[in-house]
């Protein structure tokens, strides 16, 4: 494309400082029109998997600058972005403003108590399209950015579908959402916390999921050993309209309901 500067120019160099990125830069150069999976860029560039951690992350910072799309964990350099994005562009008043919270939003970790450093982060990310708009940012800690980020790099291929459901405030219809969204598909539950922690503190998200139960809605679990560890995915069965009003406010009544209904039997 003729947006796009020639692997081993100077316009690149300026563009691009580290040399791992030149040279993932010119492998999708070189490969437009034939998206590739980070291992077929590593295997192009001769990486063993052990060898450069931070590859798949690298891959996607060279969308601050192009458009570097990644349909079915597949990747494509497309073009230019318009915009370059910076990583910390968020204006220093309403950075102030979203760490005023003083809590991280996912550990619940704060400065006084625990000693961590937080960061105004960006739910969605900048490079799903991400804004910097006061309800797109959250406090969190270093550890959990560093963890969200790595997570997202993963779930990529979904960004369309979370951006959507991350407009809704209370968690129980994030992760209702969700659920639908995937259409009977598995979601593994560190996605489903994830989306679960958008927008507030949530000590215990997976009462969330269950307390939707109340509402009728079923779902079951997947376990599957990855690693050396278990992990739990979930398939929606079957769901019931949303009440109107308060999702929670709905849920405590049921709750109420049934516990009088148990103690008259």
């Amino acid at each position: 494309m003729e947006n796009l500067p020639l692997p081993e120019s100077p316009e690149l160099d300026s563009l691009l400082p580290t040399v791992l990125k030149r040279n993932i830069y010119r492998v999708l150069y070189e490969n437009q029109g034939n998206p590739l999976s980070i291992a077929e860029i590593r295997q192009a560039l001769g990486i063993e998997t052990d060898e450069q951690g931070q590859f798949d992350r690298r891959v996607r910072e060279l969308r601050h600058i192009f458009e570097v799309p990644c349909i079915a964990n597949k990747y494509e350099l497309t073009g230019r972005r318009k915009e370059e994005i910076v990583d910390d562009d968020i204006p220093a008043k309403l950075k102030t403003l979203v760490l005023s919270d003083g809590i991280c939003a996912y550990c619940g970790k704060t400065p006084l108590r625990d000693g961590v450093r937080l960061h105004a982060d960006h739910k969605i990310p900048r490079d799903w399209g991400g804004t910097n708009e006061r309800d797109n940012l959250q406090p969190l800690c270093s550890e959990c950015n560093e963890n969200k980020k790595n997570l997202w790099a993963d779930y990529d291929e979904y960004k369309d579908k979370v951006r959507e459901i991350t407009k809704y405030d209370e968690p129980h219809k994030r992760i209702g959402e969700l659920l639908k969204a995937f259409d009977n598909e598995p979601i593994p539950d560190d996605l489903l916390e994830m989306v679960a922690k958008m927008g507030q503190y949530q000590k215990d998200w997976t009462r969330r999921l269950r307390e939707l139960k109340e509402l009728g809605w079923k779902y079951k679990v997947v376990k599957k050993k990855v690693g050396g560890r278990v992990r739990s995915s979930f398939i929606l069965e079957h769901y019931e309209p949303w009440p109107e009003g308060s999702i929670r406010t709905e849920i405590k009544r049921r709750e109420a309901q049934r516990k009088q209904t148990t103690e008259s039997a």
